[in-house]
């Protein structure tokens, strides 16, 4: 039995791991911390990020102050045309520098915040792959999440029978656990191809029970004759 929708958790950048705050098995809310990052190599980046933004402001703030100051002179014929063009250039290059320098801000920003890996969906952590202290890379999967929701068992079927089930087909699923207790289901989607075992992978989901089966539970499932 698995969660019909599933999706690999990853950092938006790489470093060290320094908390990890759920393990398999955990149900978690969009919004929660899962784990960190080092932030000690990211807060440096942000902070020289952060002097070369002020700085560039300083030289805009410069290059604007003699710019109006140059237009102030210039009816007046006390500075040529070609200063007052050049001044004006010098303004355009420090305002360009600025909208970089604030563009590299912004961006550093948002990395010291992807330090932390947040849940964006509520589930169950059903698989985790890093460890405190291990140095991992962005878009490393850290944890996989079963999303809450519909569940489905997925089957391998021969394929001496696979034309015999088509997709919309009902059926009905027990439980190992409970083999008293039927729910009832459908057939969501068939493989196109076999796999290595040469069978086809059939995905049956459930209408009901969806609150009372645990994942990982083992499941049977029963469909009908279509044969006439």
């Amino acid at each position: 039995m698995q969660a019909r929708q599933q999706t690999a958790l990853s950092f938006r950048v790489g470093g060290q791991v320094t908390e990890r705050l759920v393990d398999v098995g955990d149900q978690v809310k969009v919004g929660q911390v899962l784990a960190r990052l080092d932030v000690q190599d990211a807060q440096l980046q942000l902070n020289a990020a952060k002097a070369q933004l002020e700085s560039a402001q300083a030289a805009e703030k410069n290059a604007q102050d003699e710019l109006k100051r140059f237009k102030q002179l210039l009816p007046s014929n006390a500075v040529s045309r070609s200063q007052y063009d050049s001044v004006e250039n010098q303004y355009k290059a420090a305002l360009s520098s600025l909208k970089q320098a604030q563009a590299n801000y912004n961006v550093t920003q948002n990395q010291t915040s992807y330090n932390q890996l947040i849940a964006n969906k509520n589930g169950v952590i059903t698989e985790r792959n890093i460890e405190i202290g291990q140095v991992i890379s962005a878009g490393q999967p850290a944890f996989q999440l079963a999303i809450s929701g519909d569940r489905e068992v997925v089957i391998g079927v021969p394929e001496q029978a696979i034309a015999q089930i088509k997709v919309g087909q009902d059926a009905l699923v027990t439980l190992r656990s409970k083999p008293d207790e039927r729910f009832a289901a459908y057939v969501r989607e068939i493989s196109p191809a076999a796999d290595q075992s040469r069978t086809f992978s059939v995905k049956v989901a459930l209408r009901e029970g969806q609150n009372t089966i645990q994942l990982g539970q083992s499941a049977r499932v029963f469909f009908s004759s279509t044969e006439s």
